[in-house]
């Protein structure tokens, strides 16, 4: 379905839940950019089974929020207790930051800053639910998904990876999780680019 086919679609079906958030994404994501972002998030369901692992009550940490589209998605999940956003990039970061303080959202919480080795551990150790992780972050999680990261707490990741992702394959594998990964099929020729899907029961609870 073309994204204009999509936004069609949402305007002439009966309000259902789903509907609403549909027609509120449409108001508030007003830009044509913004709502392809959403196109992807919502109708492909890039992280989809990430929102089906959360079947308790959690904490999500989305790892590179953008202008907060999988966080939208996420909080559809009435699970989902609290979000907990990093955005390094500043316009992105406003523009999310405008749009969550419009919708009243006083579940999630973003931060720009870096979210690297000291801020996660600190960000994991806090939190008194089980967590959930979403990173898309260009490259920068193997800055973060390496020896030393706290995931006692964690049950679920889901990441776009880039370049060799054999090293945090194994990480996570030594953790305890069953790892699976797939190419995305919009690669541009020699990336090597695709989603890693992570979950383990959880340890600690």
């Amino acid at each position: 379905m073309s994204l204009k086919s999509f936004i069609k679609f949402a305007i002439i079906q009966p309000k259902t839940a789903f509907q609403n958030i549909v027609m509120t994404v449409i108001g508030v994501y007003g830009r044509y950019s913004e709502l392809s972002v959403f196109k992807e998030t919502f109708l492909e369901g890039e992280y989809a089974w990430l929102y089906n692992q959360i079947n308790q009550q959690s904490v999500v940490v989305d790892i590179g929020s953008n202008v907060g589209d999988t966080a939208f998605f996420f909080l559809t999940n009435n699970k989902v207790k609290k979000l907990i956003g990093f955005e390094v990039d500043g316009k992105a970061f406003g523009r999310c930051k405008q749009i969550f303080t419009r919708l009243n959202q006083d579940r999630a919480l973003f931060l720009n800053k870096k979210a690297d080795l000291s801020v996660m551990n600190k960000i994991l150790k806090d939190q008194n639910f089980p967590i959930a992780i979403k990173c898309d972050i260009e490259g920068g999680e193997y800055d973060i998904f390496r020896e030393g990261l706290d995931l006692k707490k964690v049950y679920a990741i889901e990441m776009e990876y880039h370049y060799d992702v054999q090293k945090i394959k194994s990480f996570l594998e030594s953790e305890g999780f069953t790892v699976e990964f797939s190419r995305k099929n919009n690669n541009p020729i020699g990336w090597n680019i695709g989603l890693l899907k992570a979950k383990r029961p959880l340890l600690h609870k």
